[in-house]
């Protein structure tokens, strides 16, 4: 647990690095979230605790996340955090489907269902020429309703709907079908991604309850 002293001193450099990094002179920064310059001073020197109202204010001004100024994780933006987010999805359903494959079981993707930002048509994946994507930009993956991408090199985050607005002519994912076999039994089983995530979330849940009675099990003991 770090006492308030080094706390205060962490969220002062934070809250220093940010500003630096967007060159904003402490009066610029005092302009834009109506605090003093000797508030943030006494703030970036950590001589003064920076409350939740402030860091909120610091954040919005100077496009940082305020649980990063306030020592919470180390994500300094949104696009940061959403990018490792889906690398930790990703691994996880990369686990699910080893294990899967482990118990027998293949899942091989037969359609994908791509959207046009632009008109809302959908298309097959064979009928669409993907080299149209803008060359400059790289996308990452879409999560809790942002999609998180890279532009000209830089790492960003845009809402969906702002991103279709940004980049209309961006094809994203709308839907997909998956074929389920067994070994090589002739039987197949056609699944949707709805499909597929409820067996994930059943797998989850068998995980947690099992987990739960080991804890049950070492209490007892």
């Amino acid at each position: 647990m770090i006492d308030e002293e080094k706390l205060n001193t962490i969220t002062g450099e934070r809250l220093k690095e940010c500003r630096k990094a967007l060159h904003q002179t402490l009066e610029q920064l005092a302009e834009t979230s109506g605090y003093s310059v000797q508030h943030l001073i006494r703030i970036e020197k950590g001589r003064q605790r920076m409350t939740l109202e402030a860091a909120e204010m610091f954040a919005s001004a100077l496009h940082v996340r305020k649980e990063y100024l306030l020592n919470k994780d180390a994500y300094k933006t949104l696009a940061e955090k959403l990018k490792d987010d889906l690398v930790v999805d990703d691994g996880i359903y990369q686990a699910l489907g080893n294990l899967l494959k482990a118990l027998g079981y293949t899942i091989t993707e037969t359609e994908a269902i791509y959207e046009d930002s632009k008109t809302g048509e959908m298309c097959n994946s064979n009928e669409y020429d993907f080299g149209e994507w803008p060359c400059n930009m790289k996308h990452i993956g879409d999560i809790d309703g942002y999609v998180v991408f890279e532009h000209d090199g830089n790492l960003r985050t845009l809402k969906e709907e702002d991103f279709k607005k940004q980049f209309p002519t961006f094809m994203k994912l709308n839907s997909a079908k998956y074929e389920l076999t067994y070994y090589d039994f002739p039987d197949r089983v056609l699944l949707t991604d709805d499909n597929l995530n409820e067996i994930f979330d059943e797998i989850f849940d068998l995980i947690g309850f099992v987990m739960d009675r080991q804890k049950d099990i070492r209490k007892n003991k």
